[in-house]
């Protein structure tokens, strides 16, 4: 059983449940723990309190995904989580790392010390030969620690020579050398969590999914809740000055 640890200001929720939907739309088993609650395979076991539980119950949870045979838990980490000591020992086999923006700061005092709080959790959960995935290439000279070990999207674009087209308002194109995939979705930010989705899948899987569909975001996040007579209602939910 491999845990990955999803951290960053935005995206976490968006990239943790497409991961284990994407995941278990390919055949693979997996879970998601994290703000909207513990699935198992894409089925809701149960609700969570907090985007990252209690210490005691993030084991019991993985205690249940082990015995239904799970190979992979996505599991969001918030720097509030991580500073409460509610992971513990915890130690992840992967990363994923968003971005670092403005959040939480009521709680921290300020940005320095937020960034600071998921940078250490980064560096201190890792094992000997943990993986660490950047959305944002900016960051990577924050982790050089990593080596060989830290992948970017920048580079998994350039390298897989993938290009995003924009075909209207909310119609994207991700185009690989094999397959082109069709989202929908307003927002260039979602494509970007897609595409850190397939960086993800691509790395462990050694192939890119045989598809993609429309169940992989969840609810409330840049969600297009109405779209008719030429108006257009949007529904989002996070912490941040961005939503």
């Amino acid at each position: 059983l491999k845990i990955i640890f999803v951290t960053g200001t935005n995206g976490k929720t968006s990239i943790a449940y497409s991961a284990n939907k994407l995941f278990n739309i390919n055949g693979v088993k997996s879970c998601y723990i994290g703000t909207i609650g513990f699935y198992i395979n894409s089925k809701k076991i149960k609700k969570l309190k907090n985007t990252t539980p209690s210490y005691f119950e993030l084991l019991n949870l993985i205690q249940i995904a082990n015995d239904n045979h799970i190979k992979f838990v996505f599991m969001e980490v918030s720097s509030i989580g991580y500073c409460e000591g509610r992971i513990g020992n915890l130690m992840y086999d992967y990363c994923i790392l968003t971005n670092l923006k403005s959040d939480h700061l009521d709680y921290h005092k300020g940005i320095k010390e937020y960034h600071s709080a998921k940078i250490n959790l980064i560096k201190r959960h890792k094992l000997k030969n943990s993986i660490l995935f950047l959305q944002d290439d900016n960051l990577k000279n924050k982790f050089k620690y990593f080596k060989n070990k830290l992948f970017t999207q920048g580079k998994f674009l350039s390298n897989n020579k993938i290009s995003i087209v924009n075909r209207s308002f909310d119609k994207y194109l991700i185009i690989t050398k094999n397959k082109t995939y069709k989202i929908n979705s307003f927002n260039d930010f979602m494509i970007k969590n897609i595409i850190t989705v397939l960086m993800f899948y691509k790395r462990i899987t050694k192939k890119f999914p045989l598809r993609i569909n429309e169940t992989l975001f969840p609810p409330g996040r840049s969600e297009i809740i109405y779209n008719k007579k030429n108006k257009v209602i949007i529904i989002d939910y996070a912490h941040s000055k961005d939503a």
